[in-house]
């Protein structure tokens, strides 16, 4: 399928800078695959689609400060985007100017913190860091919160909380897995009244964000992203299969989680380069809350391959015309 098929206009004035000045107050597009319809809702009134067999399953990975910025021993000034923890102090980085930065390349950083390029990729470099201490602590001190590019302002003392699920857990996203953010704990406790709730783990990267830029989507390259399927998870969802209720997935992550793990029929951990595109017929996923997605993103099509393009279409320009907050701080969409 052509990529220009998943590219749409939008106002910029639409983008969501910052989150709602409270969490869990965010509108929410229904959209009824069997049905064809779509209408307006709210975040708060999620829990009233679910019953008592369902599963709702969320990522828990937590968002790390992962933009950091290291001079050269030439004074020139890069910026450093962790994306995955390969071992040994050793990170996966974009990198800003990143032709101009080659193997062997020497970075300082604040805080006593330094950093030696150890090998360079088309897209990203690997880079070996050198500290003393804590480094997840020493992140704590120097790093940014990974905002998106098209959200354009610098990160704030808030964002530190509102770009944070409350159920945030396990250390090493590089973006937020943005559909958790609409939830509080009263919504949880809500949704645990109503249905089963389970987690599970990707550690949001390049895989994730980067854009497609074939001109064909098939001939996009997926990049592998952590992941792990808990047994108390993958037990809850045989559980919810066998009682004939339905696994609702919050967030696109979470989606490539479960139909990684399902696809192996096995928990634990792994790194998954699953790449869901039309057509394709799910296995574990049933229904979907979802933020909007950016046009010609490989996130959009996989909500193509789940509710159909003509369907896509119409929901987004809905979106436009009610004026909806798109991405990551935005409003979201329940596929039913």
């Amino acid at each position: 399928m052509l990529t220009s098929l998943f590219d749409y206009q939008y106002p910029k004035e639409l983008i969501a800078t910052y989150p709602p000045e409270k969490r869990g107050d965010s509108r929410m597009m229904v959209v009824e695959r069997s049905s064809g319809k779509i209408w307006d809702d709210h975040i708060q009134n999620f829990p009233q689609f679910l019953h008592s067999n369902d599963l709702v399953i969320f990522n828990n990975s937590r968002v790390i400060p992962a933009r950091l910025y290291g001079v050269n021993f030439k004074g020139k000034q890069r910026e450093f985007l962790l994306l995955k923890d390969l071992g040994n102090d050793v990170w996966e980085c974009l990198v800003s100017k990143s032709s101009q930065v080659n193997q062997g390349d020497a970075f300082i950083f604040p805080a006593g913190l330094k950093a030696t390029i150890e090998n360079t990729h088309d897209e990203t470099r690997q880079v070996k860091f050198h500290y003393h201490g804590n480094f997840l602590e020493c992140l704590e001190k120097i790093g940014h919160m990974p905002l998106p590019p098209y959200i354009k302002r610098e990160d704030e003392v808030s964002d530190r909380g509102r770009y944070q699920t409350i159920f945030a857990e396990h250390h090493g996203s590089a973006a937020s897995p943005t559909a958790g953010l609409h939830f509080t704990a009263d919504m949880m406790k809500s949704l645990a009244s109503k249905a089963s709730v389970g987690f599970v783990t990707l550690h949001v990267g390049i895989g994730t964000f980067f854009p497609i830029r074939t001109k064909h989507i098939e001939n996009h390259r997926m990049h592998g992203e952590f992941y792990h399927m808990p047994r108390t998870t993958f037990d809850q969802i045989n559980l919810t299969r066998k009682k004939g209720g339905k696994i609702i997935a919050v967030g696109t992550t979470t989606v490539r989680v479960l139909e990684s793990a399902d696809e192996k029929e096995k928990t634990g951990t792994g790194c998954t380069k699953k790449y869901i595109q039309p057509p394709y017929q799910f296995r574990c996923v049933d229904q979907l809350l979802t933020n909007f997605h950016q046009p010609c993103s490989t996130l959009l099509v996989m909500v193509s391959a789940l509710m159909g393009l003509d369907l896509v279409k119409k929901s987004y320009q809905r979106a436009i015309e009610k004026k909806y907050r798109l991405f990551s701080y935005g409003d979201c969409m329940l596929i039913l």
